[in-house]
């Protein structure tokens, strides 16, 4: 895609987009660090005319040695205030980003705990009934 033909999809972006009307927000599903992201039209398309903006800045900071880092503007009020997530710009790299992956949610301190305690209770639950047995036995014979 040229320069040109990035331009003009910006621009009718802008020219198109109810900024007002907007919305979009990144939050928490609340299970294995997985995020959603909720959204309007509006919200979409702005989302989409930041990233286009950077793409069009990158090649600035790809060519010289400058700083990676595009800050969306202030005002773009691109995430909504209820979102569990900021997101604040983008990092531009060469080439494919490399070196992440999903890792398992390592179990903390308090799930580990649960688990013991759970394992406890009911190897003494077993244990109690074991004795009531053996009393009940001996009880009647």
């Amino acid at each position: 895609m040229t320069r040109n033909e990035l331009q003009n999809i910006i621009d009718t972006l802008e020219t198109s987009i109810s900024f007002g009307d907007s919305s979009f927000g990144i939050f928490d599903a609340g299970q294995n660090g997985d995020f959603y992201i909720k959204a309007n039209k509006d919200g979409l398309m702005m989302l989409a005319l930041e990233l286009l903006k950077a793409d069009q800045k990158s090649d600035n900071f790809l060519n010289k040695e400058e700083q990676p880092f595009i800050r969306f503007p202030e005002e773009s009020n691109l995430i909504n205030a209820e979102s569990d997530i900021c997101v604040i710009g983008i990092e531009v790299i060469k080439g494919k980003l490399t070196g992440i992956s999903r890792e398992k949610d390592k179990p903390s301190f308090s799930d580990k705990v649960f688990k013991f305690g759970c394992l406890s209770l009911l190897i003494i639950m077993i244990i109690a009934m074991l004795v009531g047995f053996v009393k009940l036995f001996q009880l009647i014979f």
